[in-house]
């Protein structure tokens, strides 16, 4: 979580503008992160941080949850240098067109009347660009699999400050720690503090996992083919029992489940009987 107090102006009282972005596909911060998906808040911050001319803005807000990519975004603010926020929204649409193609963007005029000051609002909007979200590093030892990511997930300005929330995730403990430390020395060169929260230790893959050949040998007797055995890039309560039992081996298993942290989420009823089933003849056989 981090914090950054902001100073407001009394008396403004001008006509601005509200930018608002939606429709992107969004997903899980883990297992999309590899996606090139948009990152709504990002695209709002990025839009209105390169201004020739001082920004003030009067709101932003921008995501739901921190584990999931932000599908939507809005802000309202006034500029001398519009038509630079117009070029800079065009080119926008344009680099994102591929993998967004239901995002909707609209510029209207709103009523601008406490904003920030031109400082604060700089560095709010700074603060927003340098966060690291995306992904920071792929694993050596399984290819395609995302190693270490970061999420800027959440963006909402308040009345004295800005809140913004990160979720770093890694299968490297150490990894993990230096992203936290990097999320920290970008938040505090901005006057911004920050607390962390929800830690789940870093389940790291075991290349030698009996229970893992037990599943493997029931589900191939079971369904007559072998299982796709896959490291995903997701937190699993796996890794906080194996962080606290040295040693300890664990598979997690689960149903087939789609569009993770959207609006889409959804499960296969038939997938969780199957998995009920083969989860009794695991342990009949363990």
């Amino acid at each position: 979580d981090i914090n950054m107090p902001i100073n407001r102006l009394s008396d403004f009282g001008m006509t601005g503008y509200r930018l608002k972005v939606g429709g992107l596909v969004g997903g899980h911060s883990g297992i999309e992160i590899d996606k090139n998906r948009a990152n709504a808040i990002k695209l709002i911050a990025d839009t209105l941080s390169i201004c020739d001319e001082d920004v003030y803005l009067q709101s932003f807000k921008g995501g739901n949850a921190d584990n999931a990519i932000p599908r939507e975004a809005e802000a309202v603010f006034f500029t001398y240098d519009i038509e630079l926020v117009r070029e800079r929204l065009t080119a926008a649409i344009e680099r994102i067109g591929k993998t967004e193609p239901e995002a909707a963007f609209s510029l209207t005029c709103a009523p601008v009347e406490s904003p920030l000051d031109a400082e604060s609002s700089k560095r709010a909007l700074y603060m927003l660009t340098s966060l690291p979200s995306g992904v920071r590093k792929m694993s050596e030892d399984i290819e395609g699999l995302v190693q270490t990511s970061t999420n800027l997930g959440i963006a909402e300005l308040g009345k004295d400050e800005l809140h913004a929330t990160v979720s770093i995730r890694s299968s490297v403990s150490a990894e993990k720690a230096e992203m936290k430390e990097r999320v920290r020395s970008v938040a505090e060169a901005y006057g911004a503090g920050i607390t962390a929260r929800g830690e789940y230790p870093a389940w790291e893959y075991k290349k030698d996992s009996h229970l893992r050949d037990v599943m493997c040998r029931v589900y191939e007797d079971c369904y007559g083919k072998p299982p796709k055995v896959v490291t995903i890039h997701a937190g699993l309560e796996c890794g906080i029992f194996a962080g606290k039992m040295e040693g300890l081996d664990c598979v997690s298993l689960g149903p087939n489940n789609y569009d993770i942290h959207t609006p889409e989420e959804r499960l296969s009823i038939s997938s969780m009987a199957r998995v009920w089933d083969y989860l009794k003849e695991v342990l009949k056989n363990i």
